[in-house]
């Protein structure tokens, strides 16, 4: 992922380069998800795993959906 981000930041123009690091950063976030909710079940109890599902799917959708919004705040007022 860094990877990819890395090639944005130095684009300049490039389609074949946007296109490479486009892929890198959907194939490492794509990867990202599941891996790390398969971990937080893992370490979880065996009687909490479901609520380590549930809290994990909520707490990342929240993050997902609720940093655009504090984001376009900070960068439009501050």
């Amino acid at each position: 992922m860094i990877v990819g981000l890395s090639l944005l930041l130095f684009n300049v123009n490039n389609s074949l380069m946007y296109s490479v690091s486009a892929t890198l950063i959907g194939i490492s976030y794509g990867l990202a998800y599941p891996l790390i909710k398969t971990y937080s079940v893992k370490i979880s109890s065996k009687h909490k795993q479901h609520q380590a599902i549930a809290f994990f799917t909520l707490s990342y959708f929240v993050g997902v959906y609720f940093f655009p919004i504090v984001a376009s705040h900070l960068l439009t007022h501050y």
